[in-house]
C-alpha cells in the first residue's frame, strides 16, 4: 500500500517524464523498466542532456519514476544517484521541483553553486555513494577511503563518458 501512495504521489512528474518515451524511441533510443522505473537512453536524451539540460554536459536527469541518460554506460553509472532522486520525487511529491529550485537558489546564494550545493544533490551524492560503498560514513578511521576511491573512480568513468563527474566530498 505504502508503495503504491509513494508511485501516485510522484505521478504527475512521472507522467511528464513518461511523455518523452516515444521520442526517444523514434529517434533510436532503447527504454526499459528496472525496479519499477523507466529508464530512456539513446540519441535524443544524449542531445537533451549535453546541451539542454540546466547542467551543463548532464549525464543522466530523473523526472519522477522517469530516468533519462545519454547511453546505456552513463545510465548505469549514475543509477544509484538517479534512484536516490526518485526516493525524493516519492518523498516530497508536487513539492518537489519547486523545492528542489529553492535549494538551488539558496545554495546559489551561498556561494556554493546551484547545482552542486543543492541539497537534493547533495543528498544523492551521499546515498550513491553509501549504496556503492555500504562501510563509508560509518565513523570509522578508514570510511572515508572507499568513498575517495569511488570519487577517482568516477571521476575518470566520466571523463571516458565526456562529462563531468558529480560525486564531490562535502
Amino acid at each position: 500500500m505504502l508503495r503504491l501512495a509513494q508511485y501516485l504521489w510522484a505521478l504527475p512528474y512521472t507522467l511528464i517524464g513518461s511523455l518523452f518515451t516515444p521520442l526517444v524511441l523514434a529517434t533510436g533510443g532503447r527504454a526499459h523498466v528496472l525496479d519499477g522505473v523507466l529508464e530512456l537512453y539513446g540519441p535524443l536524451p544524449e542531445f537533451w542532456l549535453r546541451r539542454v539540460a540546466l547542467v551543463p554536459n548532464a549525464a543522466a536527469i530523473t523526472i519522477g519514476h522517469v530516468v533519462l541518460a545519454r547511453d546505456r554506460d552513463a545510465l548505469e553509472f549514475t543509477r544509484a544517484h538517479e534512484r536516490a532522486h526518485v526516493r525524493q520525487y516519492e518523498k516530497w511529491g508536487l513539492a518537489f521541483i519547486p523545492a528542489y529550485v529553492a535549494a538551488g537558489a539558496w545554495a546559489l546564494a551561498a556561494g556554493d553553486g546551484a547545482y552542486r550545493g543543492n541539497y537534493f544533490e547533495r543528498e544523492a551524492r551521499r546515498e550513491a555513494a553509501l549504496e556503492r560503498h555500504p562501510g563509508a560514513g560509518s565513523g570509522s578511521p578508514d570510511a572515508s577511503k572507499p568513498l575517495a576511491s569511488a570519487r577517482r573512480t568516477a571521476r575518470r568513468r566520466m571523463r571516458r563518458l565526456g562529462g563531468r563527474a558529480v560525486i564531490r566530498r562535502r
